[in-house]
């Protein structure tokens, strides 16, 4: 059996993949999953049935969606049922295709080799929901996160 590393990375290759089947059974039947209330796809999600509404959700939202330089994370002193994974999350707006980029980090939480919860955090919250209104990129931000495409450093 894979140990919790392992379960993740699976998850996001899937996820890239947009294998959904393939997800789904990696989930607990009761799985919990926080996203930022403030977002357009924020809230708590309950179970698999949750999970298909917010990846719903995301690709109503997101016309491309990817996450890179991923880094897993787990501790010696807890127990092999937490991993941390960081990266950079790359996206286009589903309306005007707008590009944007940012770092991520979610806190995965399993038991019995199932996810039974999911904590998203995203970096710049404020800036990312303030491109979703504008509905284009926005400038950079003090602490350097920049919406990408032409005008903007990253590109």
């Amino acid at each position: 059996m894979p140990n919790s590393k392992q379960i993740i990375e699976g998850i996001y290759r899937h996820i890239q993949e947009n294998n959904l089947s393939k997800v789904l059974p990696l989930l607990d039947e009761h799985v919990q999953i926080h996203v930022p209330e403030s977002l357009p796809f924020g809230g708590i999600y309950h179970g698999r049935a949750g999970y298909i509404s917010l990846f719903s959700a995301i690709t109503q939202t997101w016309a491309s969606l990817q996450t890179e330089s991923i880094q897993y994370y787990t501790r010696n002193d807890v127990p092999d049922d937490v991993v941390v994974a960081t990266g950079e999350l790359r996206a286009q707006l589903q309306r005007n295709n707008a590009p944007y980029a940012m770092p991520f980090m979610n806190h995965w939480h399993l038991k019995d080799g199932k996810v039974i919860e999911l904590t998203v955090f995203y970096w710049d919250t404020a800036l990312l929901l303030a491109t979703f209104h504008k509905n284009l990129p926005g400038p950079a931000s003090s602490n350097g996160i920049y919406p990408t495409g032409p005008e903007s450093p990253q590109s």
